[in-house]
């Protein structure tokens, strides 16, 4: 009997197919098989197993307890639709998958051939595919675990079918091979390319933490020296990139992880489809790139690192800015609301809104949004070294 896990309330919504030939641990450990970040979530919190007629949901002697219907339980035979709370907070609702439709309608309208679906407790290549990660196409995420290395992995899923427009995979292929050589602590690593029966896939490092979006959508402010300590990781990790002459000109806090220890990582990988900018994310894009009439992004990288470090260092200004402030620099409902703002008029000031932060540290945020590009620090060692001065100040 096939089935799904769905956390539908206390942490980030997410689904897991449960497969009748294995047991699997529920926690928010690395080595738990479904992984579920909340402080009320014990590193190896209960685990589901099949035993030929139903799955029984038994708990591991968590800390929080697990609770089904108000009552903490040991052991239970898990019923089509019931909803079970880890700690009293977390709660994951039990889904049996109809025999003739294995994988779910809402999945399907995403991936309309079902390929990167099924590609769910499947191994490819020494890697089994353990669950299907929320996010709309062309890109779809898994998480996947190597036995071999006793790794989990995160893998972009792509349907050939995405890349047969002229030059997409060749752009791809491309991607992949820059962005693999890049081994920085605060960059996420390409490991392989994988092609298989209507997908290709690209495998990465899987890092267990939140989006820093998410974390933003969940929380007004973020402590300033957790902000301090996100955006100084980033910088490091850009510094790097910068060396091996790779370079962005816009950062999205949709592309930095963090995780619960507070260490982060850049996803400085990107997928080579087109695709408009957003307006919710507009904000953190630099006037120049807009006034250039440059929104559209993909995987191209730019070539000029003199036009591409003073945008990128504005991005992470204003990922800064957000953090420390609880709003974005800038706001406005829609495109033809929010670009006048961005390209004429300055955010408010940082301590008007947030007088926690010090002065020389708005100064920083400030200098590296400024809307001319000359007046911005040049590039990430210079940002570094200033962001530096304020985590670790001299003695």
């Amino acid at each position: 009997m096939k089935a799904e896990l769905e956390v539908i309330a206390g942490a980030d919504r997410k689904r897991f197919r449960l497969d009748p030939g294995r047991s699997i641990n529920i926690g928010r450990s690395r080595a738990a098989d479904f992984q579920i970040f909340s402080g009320f979530v014990s590193r190896l919190h209960c685990q589901l197993q099949h035993d030929g007629k139903e799955w029984v949901l038994t708990d591991l002697d968590s800390r929080n307890g697990t609770w089904l219907n108000d009552e903490r339980i040991h052991a239970h035979e898990l019923k089509d639709g019931e909803v079970f709370t880890l700690g009293k907070k977390v709660q994951v609702r039990f889904t049996v998958l109809p025999s003739t439709a294995e994988v779910p309608a809402r999945e399907r309208e995403e991936d309309e051939s079902g390929v990167v679906s099924d590609l769910v407790g499947r191994e490819i290549s020494g890697i089994r595919i353990a669950e299907r990660l929320p996010g709309p196409g062309p890109v779809h995420r898994l998480r996947g675990h190597q036995p071999s290395l006793n790794r989990h992995v995160l893998l972009h899923a792509f349907r050939k079918d995405a890349l047969a427009a002229a030059g997409l995979k060749e752009r791809l292929l491309e991607e992949v091979r820059r962005v693999s050589k890049l081994l920085h602590p605060n960059i996420l690593q390409i490991h392989d390319f994988v092609e298989h029966a209507g997908v290709d896939l690209v495998v990465m490092e899987y890092f267990p933490g939140s989006t820093l979006e998410e974390i933003l959508s969940r929380r007004k402010f973020v402590k300033i020296t957790e902000a301090l300590g996100i955006a100084s990781q980033v910088a490091e990790g850009l510094a790097y990139a910068q060396d091996q002459r790779q370079y962005v000109d816009r950062l999205f806090p949709s592309e930095i992880f963090v995780d619960e220890a507070g260490e982060a990582k850049l996803q400085f990988f990107r997928p080579p489809f087109p695709r408009q900018v957003e307006v919710r994310t507009l904000t953190y894009v630099a006037p120049e790139i807009i006034s250039g009439g440059r929104l559209r992004s993909g995987a191209d990288r730019p070539a000029d690192p003199g036009a591409a470090l003073p945008a990128a260092v504005y991005s992470l200004g204003a990922i800064l800015y957000h953090m420390l402030a609880g709003i974005p620099p800038h706001e406005g409902e829609t495109r033809d609301e929010l670009l006048p703002r961005i390209l004429k008029e300055d955010p408010p000031a940082l301590r008007r809104v947030n007088l926690k932060v010090s002065p020389a540290l708005a100064r920083i945020v400030e200098r590296a949004m400024s809307r001319d590009p000359k007046a911005r620090p040049p590039d990430f060692k210079v940002l570094r070294a200033d962001l530096r001065k304020i985590v670790s100040p001299a003695r």
